[in-house]
């Protein structure tokens, strides 16, 4: 016959059971949303690496624009002084 301690034995046995299920569901569901995370943190990566990008070659397009601004300046220098020498 079944005495106390085997019911005891057999409801640990259960209880042991549904924690074992409960905790592998918990680790199951905490890698969900740790993997969930690394993706969404990836695609703010290649946005930022785009936006740098980006900003980089607006920046390399300032820098010749003012390169090129410079030595527009200095030949309208030159075209102003030659002007200025044929007028005195």
């Amino acid at each position: 016959m079944l005495e106390t301690q085997d019911i005891l034995y057999i409801v640990l046995m259960f209880c042991a059971l549904w924690f074992t299920i409960f905790g592998c569901w918990l680790i199951f569901q905490i890698v969900s949303v740790v993997r969930r995370a690394h993706a969404v943190l990836e695609g703010v990566e290649r946005k930022i690496d785009l936006l740098e990008r980006s900003v980089s070659a607006i920046k390399a397009k300032f820098e010749s624009g003012a390169s090129m601004f410079s030595t527009v300046a200095n030949g309208l220098k030159s075209v102003v002084d030659a002007v200025k020498r044929d007028r005195d």
